[in-house]
């Protein structure tokens, strides 16, 4: 994706299918992991939309992202990272969850 690669991530990973969830996209930063779900909307919809997340795919990433972290056993830092395009808005909102643990959803 040119917005991630233009803010300096690389991307690891298109389309992650895990036990717990399917990820848009897995990139890194500096020693950060960031799992990225993109959303399309209109600006009408944008609350809706978010809340939605929120509720149904949120919980099911944040499992997954910790399932991955413990398997790997790894030091780096995981994140959320929530992409949203809506129509006429002039630059895609980017919404982190920013390193979740165990007991934080």
């Amino acid at each position: 994706m040119k917005l991630l690669s233009k803010k300096g991530y690389t991307i690891l990973k298109h389309d992650y299918r895990g036990a717990y969830a399917q990820v848009d996209i897995i990139a890194q930063k500096n020693n950060n992991i960031f799992f990225v779900e993109v959303k399309k909307t209109t600006l009408y919809n944008l609350q809706k939309t978010i809340a939605k997340f929120n509720y149904k795919q949120k919980p099911r990433i944040l499992e997954e992202l910790i399932r991955v972290k413990s398997l790997k056993k790894s030091k780096q830092n995981f994140h959320l990272l929530l992409i949203v395009f809506a129509k006429n808005l002039s630059s895609p909102l980017l919404l982190f969850q920013d390193n979740p643990k165990h007991n934080e959803y």
